[in-house]
């Protein structure tokens, strides 16, 4: 086109190292307008590639190292309390009305530490909550912590909604299930049988971050304690409720009423185990996979769903 051009590439030299050479190519014209010949001036620029590529990895290694910060970051925070976290540098405690939490317990657990090597301890251990994380992150719940062999999630936070006593709830059908699974196949083994308690409570909390040094999110207010008093006065393989969630819950699910059970520093309460989801409601023989008039319902209750052919495949049905 009669313009000068810039292009730039590798040589290779007489001595077989690779140099940058940037060429400028420019066309002479006569008088006429056409091209007599062409002038080619080289320039090497090996040391500003070279420093290209050194600012170009730094920042691929920056990009690499902020991800994996903000993934740790994701591993105990949630999304929204990192970003304010990252943007302000606290994180200001909310106060929710309506929450679900969820405590598990291990019977026995001291007995069996007793009987098996810490390897197999830590690992069974792992092995549980990794599969209870799974559960809970299907149903859109967030874990607070584990405490030795105790685990702890809550629904309805960071982002307030009204179908969490439902999920919590199918949450805790669905680990007891699993956990009946396992001990039904470790039966005829030499392994421990671990068997599960599991309380769930509704009611207000406050949640926030606390300390500046390995700090955590956590939970706070009189639900908590309930909830953890709920799973206390359990049984074994059974999802244990309070009052507060049998009444928001009962219309959709099989509940048989314990009566009025005493707890340590709350009275008497109202307990109910959670059998099932009632038939008019269920997918499955069992009662532990919601129908599509369920997932209507739950959807009512601004929560995302998918359809009910999908909720069979799907490991993040209640995710918004």
């Amino acid at each position: 086109n009669k313009h000068s051009v810039t292009y730039a590439a590798v040589m290779v030299t007489k001595s077989g190292k690779g140099r940058w050479v940037q060429t400028n190519l420019t066309p002479i014209l006569n008088t006429k307008g056409d091209v007599v010949k062409m002038v080619a001036i080289d320039s090497d620029i090996t040391d500003i590639k070279r420093a290209e590529q050194e600012v170009k990895k730094a920042n691929e290694d920056l990009a690499r190292e902020k991800k994996r910060s903000d993934e740790l970051l994701l591993n105990v925070l949630p999304y929204e309390t990192a970003e304010e976290l990252k943007k302000t540098g606290k994180a200001r405690p909310k106060q929710y009305q309506l929450t679900t939490i969820l405590f598990t317990d291990f019977i026995n657990f001291s007995r069996i530490a007793e009987n098996i090597t810490p390897e197999q301890l830590v690992s069974n251990l792992d092995q549980y909550f990794i599969k209870f994380d799974s559960i809970i992150n299907k149903y859109n719940l967030e874990k607070i912590k584990t405490i030795g062999d105790a685990y702890m999630c809550a629904g309805g936070i960071p982002a307030a909604n009204k179908s969490n006593p439902f999920t919590v709830v199918l949450a805790g059908l669905e680990i007891q299930k699993y956990m009946k699974a396992l001990r039904v196949k470790t039966e005829d083994t030499d392994n421990p049988s671990w068997k599960l308690r599991l309380g769930i409570h509704s009611g207000e909390l406050v949640t926030g971050v606390v300390g500046e040094k390995k700090f955590a999110y956590d939970i706070w207010g009189d639900s908590v304690n309930t909830a953890s008093r709920i799973e206390s006065a359990g049984e074994a393989e059974k999802v244990n409720i309070s009052g507060s969630t049998f009444n928001i819950i009962k219309d959709y699910f099989d509940c048989s009423y314990r009566g009025k059970i005493k707890v340590k520093n709350k009275g008497e309460i109202d307990m109910y185990f959670v059998n099932r989801i009632i038939p008019e409601f269920s997918a499955d023989k069992e009662g532990l996979e919601p129908n599509e008039k369920f997932m209507n319902y739950l959807k009512s209750l601004d929560l995302p769903v998918l359809d009910a052919e999908s909720y069979k495949d799907s490991n993040s049905i209640f995710r918004a």
